[in-house]
């Protein structure tokens, strides 16, 4: 019995420590859509959050729009890895601009290097988690200017896949 025993018990482990890893991973993935779709819908009708924020501002950008970055932190619950957001203001035309304006696009894209527990198995794009949402802006005040800007991305990586445009 005691080898059947240890038979076993290596293959039952690895199975359940591989749940566990990609669980984790995906209920992260999850998390990071939620919290990007939470940050621009809070930017979109100009809800900035008054909640203490226990990040430095986002580099670049305005006081609103570094508090959209506070809003992204509180929005998304990552259970592994620490959170990087960018935001990006769009004309209606689709150019970069600081107008914000009913019409024109907030962008928000947060990224996450989700740090696997064990090494033991390989997750999906090396662990890098990514989530852009494009909302239209739909509170705007007069002549408002609104800078956008965005953190470092993690090491070896960039902010690109933020930028590009979709394949249609």
């Amino acid at each position: 019995m005691l080898v059947e025993f240890a038979l076993i018990i290596t293959p039952l482990f690895l199975l359940l420590f591989g749940i566990i890893e990609y669980g984790l991973w995906f209920t992260d993935s999850v998390g990071l859509r939620h919290g990007s779709r939470e940050t621009a819908r809070a930017g979109a009708v100009s809800r900035w959050t008054g909640e203490r924020c226990d990040r430095g501002p986002l580099p670049g950008a305005s006081a609103h729009v570094s508090s959209l970055a506070c809003v992204a932190v509180h929005s998304t619950p990552l259970t592994v890895g620490d959170l990087s957001v960018r935001v990006a203001i769009r004309d209606i035309d689709n150019n970069p601009t600081t107008q914000w304006v009913v019409g024109g696009t907030l962008r928000i894209c947060l990224m996450s290097v989700h740090e696997s527990l064990t090494g033991l198995y390989p997750l999906p794009n090396g662990g890098v988690m990514t989530s852009r949402i494009d909302m239209a802006i739909e509170n705007a005040a007069p002549g408002q200017q609104e800078h956008g800007g965005s953190d470092p991305a993690p090491t070896g990586l960039n902010w690109g896949w933020c930028e590009a445009e979709p394949n249609t």
